[in-house]
């Protein structure tokens, strides 16, 4: 049987390769269920939670909470660009003079 410590990574890791490899931000819940899918069928949502903020918190990824009060956390990789440019379009300006 694994140790504690060694589930926790591999869920880490997964978390860290689905990120990096997705093109698009991601909410909780799609996080939450790749990790049912591929890793522990039952992690709470507060293990991949945590997971999520420790890999914020080293710099790896980058997440932010949309909406008022319980709102949606959205995670997404560094290298992508920020969540403002990928969520506004862009605004073209005419030439008024």
């Amino acid at each position: 049987m694994p140790a504690r410590g060694e589930d926790c990574d591999k869920i880490q890791e997964e978390i860290y390769h689905l990120i990096k490899t997705v093109n698009e931000p991601l909410e909780t819940e799609e996080v939450i269920s790749h990790i049912h899918s591929k890793v522990e069928k039952d992690a709470s949502r507060n293990k991949v939670m945590y997971r999520l903020n420790n890999l914020r918190a080293e710099g790896k990824i980058s997440g932010k909470m949309l909406g008022s009060g319980k709102g949606v956390w959205v995670w997404w990789h560094k290298q992508q660009k920020d969540l403002g440019e990928l969520s506004s379009p862009k605004r073209e300006f005419s030439n008024l003079g």
